[in-house]
């Protein structure tokens, strides 16, 4: 309601993306009430509805999802955080990335590794960027904060040809 009154395009924008970080943060909660277990989420289950559901609010019905997280159930703490890491990442691939592309496609993989870590690939198929803005969105902060302070991880970014985030971090 509040944003039909808005006029610029800027201001729609920035309540758009706090609804989106709203809603995936309401989605823990839906998750959980639907759950077996009351502090665990099935992150194959989370991750689809999360992507399925900012994909819809783009209208992109040719975007490919490509969600692998097989048998990994997280905690309410890092869900949150994983959440609206995922949040950003996609709406970033769903703004921008597909301008040109006509087989726009994003990959999640998240799973367990070797040595009792997490490990999150996200990746689209869009345009890269060769220089991204180093940490002046609040997005590109948000995403920094998060991994590191929230999960006590470690990020890494491949900018070209297309976007690709990684994420490490322990198991809590």
């Amino acid at each position: 309601i509040q944003k039909r009154r808005l006029d610029d395009d800027k201001s729609k924008t920035i309540l758009d993306d706090i609804t989106g970080r709203i809603k995936s943060i309401a989605l823990i909660h839906e998750k959980l009430q639907t759950s077996d277990a009351l502090d665990k989420i099935n992150m194959q289950d989370y991750c689809h509805s999360l992507l399925s559901e900012i994909k819809n609010s783009y209208s992109l019905s040719t975007l490919d999802l490509e969600i692998k997280c097989h048998n990994i159930y997280m905690n309410i703490d890092q869900v949150t955080s994983l959440g609206l890491i995922i949040n950003e990442l996609a709406n970033n691939s769903f703004k921008h990335a597909f301008s040109n592309s006509e087989n726009p496609k994003v990959i999640l993989h998240l799973h367990e590794d070797e040595n009792q870590k997490y490990r999150l690939n996200y990746s689209d198929n869009g345009e890269g960027k060769e220089q991204i803005e180093s940490g002046k969105s609040l997005g590109s902060l948000l995403i920094k904060t998060l991994s590191a302070s929230q999960l006590k991880g470690k990020m890494s970014l491949i900018t070209y040809p297309s976007l690709a985030y990684s994420f490490i971090f322990p198991k809590s």
